[in-house]
């Protein structure tokens, strides 16, 4: 076992999902171990194949010592959210996922990058700066590492949410969240502008990222967290005006934010001769200008990873409506056999699904790639970007008319959905519906 590693002093939180804990190692920048391993080979041997090894990091299980995980949920009761307080941290989970800090730059997270391969990529973007608004101020050196953490959410529009609706799930579901008071206002961000990869449309998305972030953005410096939602230390205009402060060095403009959302529309929407253009519907209630809906402005080249999470989350092509039905069949099927039940679990699943026509579908193995295909699909419309962004230089140093940054793009939060997750999803796509009739 690797003491060094595994010093409780060492290591920090930084967020949490249903039903895990992200640690980050200072020095960098609950689960049964079969389980754990399941997941890892989920993410590793189907999603990283689909989305591309160069954006899903590796991942490899270790052994906790029941001390440090006991450590670890004392150090990071008081920086957890209030929500989240309600679940316990389970001192007998002896196993966790170590990966590469995606907060960083690949090769420059040293710890876990010293133990298990990064295979990310470092890309170059530049900025044209106006020389006459430059200001002389003083900046951090070593630069920082900025990591902007966007979580998309579904690019496109299934059943029921296709015609006549002609709205997302997303912004739908807003209001109801805002009636049961999750949120205490709709979000000004739509997923379907994010992945149309029409500039305009793009940084409408970003735009409506940073005035209602939700848990749809966060932005972090030096892996700590500096800009979420969630932040009960400050206020949103009090963290906006810290974002500004802290970015003015290395980001141009009277408002550096803006100059952020600018640089970040251009990675999300940088395109190559082998990516054809593509048609996005508009959704309803996004907040992009409709006097500017053209038939151009439905069409654009997202970057390709925005493109393959498209595609993957495509593979849902029936929608709740399609899917319960299927579910329901498979479900009874199983009860009647339990010798399928290891079927639950989707260990045959692979990376090049079969086509499953409705011919088709009138038995159990039938109905298990269309399930399997819509709980990939489910996987993709849950995951996180991770955009690890750092500047050359600052303002005041620059020797040209132009700021370069480093930046490498990542996602994470690829794990497996279950497929109880069937009739979650069918009942929760119920109730949208029933709030936004209800409403209109």
């Amino acid at each position: 076992m690797d003491t060094e590693l595994f010093c409780s002093s060492r290591w920090k939180y930084r967020g949490e999902g249903h039903s895990s804990l992200v640690l980050f190692h200072t020095e960098e920048g609950k689960a049964r171990e079969e389980i754990m391993e399941y997941q890892r080979d989920f993410m590793q041997k189907i999603m990283r194949p689909l989305v591309g090894e160069r954006y899903v990091p590796r991942q490899r299980i270790v052994s906790l010592p029941r001390d440090f995980v006991e450590k670890m949920s004392e150090r990071t009761e008081k920086e957890r959210p209030r929500n989240r307080l309600v679940k316990v941290i389970n001192s007998d989970a002896c196993v966790g996922l170590l990966m590469p800090d995606v907060c960083f730059l690949p090769g420059l997270s040293s710890k876990a990058s010293d133990i298990i391969a990064d295979d990310r990529v470092i890309r170059q973007i530049r900025m044209d700066v106006d020389e006459t608004n430059l200001m002389e101020l003083d900046a951090p050196h070593p630069y920082p590492t900025f990591c902007i953490e966007i979580k998309p959410k579904c690019g496109f529009l299934p059943p029921p949410y296709d015609s006549p609706l002609r709205s997302c799930k997303f912004c739908l579901f807003q209001r109801l969240k805002v009636k049961r008071g999750k949120w205490k206002r709709v979000s000004e961000y739509c997923p379907l502008d994010l992945f149309s990869g029409n500039t305009c449309r793009v940084q409408t998305a970003l735009r409506g990222l940073l005035s209602t972030p939700q848990n749809n953005l966060r932005v972090f410096q030096d892996g700590k967290c500096l800009f979420a939602e969630d932040i009960e230390s400050s206020s949103p205009l009090e963290q906006l005006d810290k974002l500004k402060s802290v970015l003015r060095p290395f980001f141009p403009g009277e408002d550096p934010t803006g100059s952020l959302m600018t640089i970040l529309s251009r990675i999300l929407t940088e395109s190559s001769s082998s990516l054809s253009t593509h048609s996005t519907p508009i959704c309803k209630q996004s907040a992009y200008n409709s006097s500017e809906n053209t038939a151009a402005n439905n069409t654009g080249s997202p970057c390709s990873l925005l493109r393959k999470l498209l595609d993957i989350q495509q593979y849902d092509r029936l929608g709740s409506p399609g899917m319960f039905p299927l579910y329901s069949k498979l479900k009874n099927d199983c009860t009647a056999q339990p010798d399928d039940h290891v079927s639950w679990k989707m260990d045959l699943m692979e990376p090049h699904l079969h086509s499953t026509t409705e011919d088709e579908v009138d038995g159990t193995n039938s109905v298990l790639p269309e399930i399997e295909r819509y709980l990939l699909a489910a996987t993709a419309k849950d995951c996180s970007i991770m955009i690890a962004l750092r500047p050359q230089t600052s303002l005041g140093q620059l020797k040209t008319n132009q700021i370069s940054y480093d930046y490498s793009l990542s996602v994470v939060d690829l794990d497996s959905k279950g497929v109880w997750r069937v009739e979650k999803y069918h009942e929760e796509d119920a109730e949208i519906l029933q709030a936004f009739i209800s409403s209109a």
